[in-house]
């Protein structure tokens, strides 16, 4: 969360999202933390692409993680990967 030292610094932060929202622009709504780890999740899938040749949106790469984890829960280590979201 950002902090800011005057009203009019968190309303001028506060205007330019809505603006960019209003343009379109989705990566306005993450937090730090979901933008960072779509940037990390991106570079993955480069280099998954540089090994393979093989394109995988991360979309699909997430769809496919999830239907495989939903079949056999048990044989998966959920520990890092499913951890609760903190409060």
């Amino acid at each position: 969360m950002q902090t800011f030292p005057a009203y009019s610094d968190a309303r001028e932060a506060a205007e330019r999202i809505v603006r960019e929202l209003a343009n379109g622009s989705q990566a306005a709504a993450l937090t730090a933390t979901q933008s960072r780890d779509a940037l990390a999740a991106f570079a993955r899938l480069q280099g998954f692409y540089q090994s393979t040749g093989r394109r995988v949106s991360l979309l699909a790469a997430v769809s496919e993680f999830a239907e495989d984890f939903l079949a056999a829960p048990l044989a998966k280590s959920s520990r890092a990967i499913c951890a609760p979201s903190p409060a």
